[in-house]
């Protein structure tokens, strides 16, 4: 069955990170794609925040590892942020990746923080 909720989960969260990113671009088209995936991975982390507050961080039951691996892990995107860094790096932009990889590590654990701790 685990494998199954965390299909299940990884389908959902993929169709969610999917949707955020289209939304933007048709609603918000002034506001980067790198806007975007702090969103996604804020969103992320502030909701595994309020999961893991709810139930014991060693929980392994089936339904735990389907929401925090497939439907969380597979909304929020790492390999986006790598990937983002990349590119400032490449066009030799520090300052505009020095600023996207600390505000993205803030945004999520200060929001990780606040589903943890104060709901």
């Amino acid at each position: 069955m685990t494998f199954l909720y965390v299909c299940i989960g990884g389908v959902l969260g993929a169709l969610g990170r999917y949707t955020i990113g289209v939304m933007i671009t048709k609603y918000l088209p002034q506001i980067h794609a790198y806007v975007s995936t702090i969103i996604v991975n804020g969103i992320g982390s502030f909701v595994l925040g309020i999961v893991l507050s709810s139930y014991n961080f060693s929980s392994k039951s089936s339904i735990m590892i389907g929401i925090t691996i497939g439907l969380i892990g597979s909304f929020t995107t790492y390999s986006t942020f790598a990937l983002d860094c990349v590119k400032f790096i490449h066009r030799k932009e520090w300052m505009a990746c020095m600023y996207y990889v600390v505000g993205t590590l803030l945004i999520s654990i200060g929001l990780f923080s606040i589903g943890y701790y104060i709901l």
